[in-house]
């Protein structure tokens, strides 16, 4: 049965460290130059792939730290309400105790200190960033999407209003531009894609 070789051992370890493939090459001992590269062809060997697999589920069952229990602790943080865990008005901050909150509540609270001074009482509550673990959440349930801004100069050339006169290769140089910019626009309408094809099919001229 094929083995991983020493390196790549050593690189599968290194990689569970900070999932970081690069640097996990190069502390293996592979050249910094080529690291990146080298990287992601020992993360698509399946050797390689299934042995990084079977040591994160290692650590899952070990640590009991599983996907669903990291996201389940995300969404209390970002669905939390903090007038569960708290009141506040002129007199003051007063926290609920600790006894009487779940641990849906609780989550949301991540830092309480408390210091008494010549002046009174100083308590100090420091709350979990709800808005980071929406947006985590949020891009997980794919709710937010990429955009992408290009800018530059797009040279074109005219179209003769006579397409007899273009050869075979423009003409079908042209249908595939037709075709990408109905595939991007959504292809509305009864004349989508298909029409932009059959449209501009080469006459015979031969």
């Amino acid at each position: 049965m094929k083995k991983l070789t020493k390196k790549q051992a050593v690189f599968v370890e290194e990689y569970l460290v900070d999932l970081n493939a690069t640097q996990a090459a190069i502390r293996a001992g592979y050249s910094a130059k080529t690291a990146d590269k080298i990287a992601t062809q020992l993360l698509g060997k399946t050797l390689v792939a299934e042995a990084i697999a079977a040591r994160m589920k290692d650590r899952e069952a070990r640590t009991q730290i599983t996907q669903d229990k990291v996201l389940r602790e995300i969404a209390r943080i970002a669905l939390a309400d903090p007038r569960k865990v708290m009141t506040w008005g002129p007199k003051g901050v007063d926290l609920v105790a600790c006894d009487q909150l779940s641990e849906d509540d609780a989550a949301i609270i991540g830092e309480v200190s408390e210091s008494f001074t010549e002046n009174g009482r100083t308590l100090k509550v420091k709350l979990n960033d709800k808005l980071r673990a929406l947006d985590m959440l949020g891009r997980h349930l794919g709710l937010f999407k990429e955009k992408i801004e290009l800018s530059g100069t797009v040279k074109t050339q005219p179209v003769p209003a006579d397409l007899s006169q273009l050869s075979d290769d423009e003409l079908q140089s042209i249908a595939s531009i037709a075709l990408k910019l109905a595939a991007t626009s959504g292809g509305a309408g009864d004349g989508g894609a298909g029409e932009a094809s059959a449209g501009l099919v080469p006459n015979s001229t031969t």
